[in-house]
């Protein structure tokens, strides 16, 4: 078994280090393939006009921050697997995963009522602007029948990587990426028997592409080699019945970490409100900055989903006196990994600027904030693996309330200040970076202080 293999080989740096790249980089994939989605149906709608790139900017705010609440509330899913996985009570993972799909079809059953009944409202709770209100609540309408199928494709994605079979998941992400792209073209632009349905269409081909992944996903997750052993088969009513036992806890479990996923990109909301009312040239050049901070998030990630995983193993084994030495070393990963990136992106940072943007004024403001930025962007890396290391010792709470402190509280004061100070878009980069610290300075003292939990069997 796996464990027997882990304990012989639990002293060896190399192997622990090879083990976190060999989890990372397929989750690294696949969360450069979800940026490269987003990407291509913006790219898409851009060529309709503004109105409709207007409107699909608009729907896709208030679709992020409810994904991203139900995507961290599952979060139980990777931990709870990965905890029996090192224990070796592969006999709990058929339960773990019946119980993640019935939350996840809940989350999401109930996201996708209140996103087809109350658009309109849900958009000017935003502040969104009356005259796009009503073109991107169709858009709006258009995601919300995907939210089942993608919350389905996440918690089956969770449980692969939870017992280590991340390249499945990064597989079936590769998959519907040119499938929705292809959709993505039809039904948005027109062609063949389709009519051009614009943004609108946009949002039914993520929908559609969506639930194809999580058909795909879950059979992955179902028929996987060792299905006997881990009880995975999900067409046997009787284990059905037995899945609810222990439903409460894994929605317990995620409770805080969805709260906290959502006031922390209320913060970045609230940073982007703040660039738009300086301007379109401010506006246009922090969106530059984020789209070159997604893909270092995306490198972050990965690494802490395999630190997570890792975590999780060592104290379902009762091995937690070796998850310093995992911490450790997915830290030197990401500091490695994040800082050549950095580097490098800061020395080209001008060309980088002026590829996604022709407007030399534009330009040269996302270049000095991406400058800023980049200089945080390892204590970004370090944040989010700490953060699923913090989940994975069972001290989730702390773990979401440092990041509303650090996200929510510090970041948006700071944006606040450094704007009304006169700072202009520059002071939004400093405002991100000093979050980033500020949540790694935070996380840091609640691993020192949980010291103890490394010591304890929790599984």
């Amino acid at each position: 078994m796996q464990q027997l293999s882990d304990a012989q080989k639990s002293g060896s740096f190399r192997w622990e280090f090879s083990r976190l790249l060999m989890l990372a980089w397929p989750v690294i994939l696949t969360n450069l393939n979800w940026s490269l989605m987003g990407l291509i149906d913006v790219a898409v709608v851009s060529q309709l006009g503004t109105d409709e790139l207007a409107a699909l900017a608009a729907a896709r705010m208030p679709a992020w921050v409810a994904l991203a609440i139900a995507i961290a509330g599952l979060s139980g899913v990777l931990v709870f697997a990965a905890r029996a996985d090192g224990a070796g009570q592969y006999e709990q993972s058929g339960d773990i995963l019946r119980q993640g799909l019935i939350l996840a079809a809940i989350c999401g059953c109930i996201s996708m009522g209140i996103f087809l009944l109350f658009p309109v409202q849900i958009l000017s709770a935003l502040f969104i602007a009356a005259p796009i209100q009503l073109p991107s609540a169709a858009v709006m309408s258009a995601y919300a029948w995907g939210f089942p199928g993608q919350l389905i494709m996440v918690t089956a994605a969770y449980f692969l990587e939870g017992i280590s079979q991340p390249k499945k998941v990064m597989m079936v992400n590769l998959g519907i990426l040119p499938i929705n792209g292809i959709i993505t073209y039809y039904w948005a632009m027109g062609g063949g028997p389709f009519d051009a349905m614009g943004a609108v269409g946009a949002g039914y081909a993520t929908s559609l592409s969506s639930t194809i992944g999580a058909l795909w996903m879950v059979y992955l997750a179902s028929f996987n080699a060792d299905r006997i052993l881990r009880g995975t088969y999900l067409f046997q009513w009787a284990l059905w019945k037995g899945a609810g036992r222990n439903l409460a806890a894994l929605a317990k479990f995620g409770i805080t970490p969805g709260i906290a996923s959502g006031l922390e990109l209320g913060g970045f909301i609230f940073l982007v409100a703040l660039s738009t009312q300086m301007g379109n040239e401010a506006a246009a050049a922090f969106q530059l900055m984020l789209s070159v901070h997604n893909v270092g998030f995306a490198l972050s990630i990965g690494i802490a989903s395999a630190l997570g995983v890792r975590v999780g193993n060592a104290m379902g084994a009762a091995q937690g006196h070796d998850v310093p030495r995992r911490i450790f070393m997915a830290a030197i990963m990401a500091i490695l990994i994040l800082g050549v990136m950095s580097i490098i992106a800061i020395i080209f940072a001008g060309h980088i600027s002026m590829w996604f943007e022709s407007d030399a004024a534009v330009g040269a403001l996302a270049a000095s904030m991406m400058i800023v930025m980049l200089s945080f962007l390892i204590f970004d890396g370090l944040q989010m693996l700490f953060t699923y290391a913090l989940r994975s010792l069972g001290r989730q709470e702390i773990a979401a309330f440092n990041g509303i402190i650090a996200f929510f509280v510090i970041m948006g004061g700071s944006a606040y200040y450094f704007t009304h100070a006169g700072w202009g878009a520059i002071g939004l980069a400093w405002a991100a970076g000093i979050g980033m610290l500020s949540a790694t300075i935070l996380h840091l003292w609640a691993l020192i202080r949980s010291r103890h939990l490394m010591t304890a069997q929790i599984c």
